[in-house]
């Protein structure tokens, strides 16, 4: 249950692709990814067009990423395919 995150530089941005189920346990793995870009890009946009699932924990956690990378805009291209399971504030 492990997403390939692979990335692409275009035009001084840099994309995250994300294939797969994205839970809690992953999650680190693309913090991970979006620390060592932040170091050298200044926009970073991450696409969930290709996942599978999302965990409402990491829906929580990706929204509080520009927080702690400031100095970077991060961009959100959301999969608009995922359905609600249930109702979570």
């Amino acid at each position: 249950y492990s997403p390939i995150i692979t990335t692409h530089k275009k035009k001084g941005q840099t994309l995250i692709e994300i294939e797969g189920p994205l839970t809690f346990v992953s999650y680190l793995k693309l913090k991970k990814t979006v620390e060592k870009l932040a170091k050298e890009n200044n926009q970073i946009m991450i696409s969930f067009r290709a996942v599978t699932y999302l965990d409402h924990t990491v829906m929580k956690k990706i929204q509080t990423l520009s927080y702690e990378f400031k100095d970077v805009e991060i961009i959100i291209e959301e999969n608009q395919q995922l359905v609600q399971f249930y109702n979570h504030p």
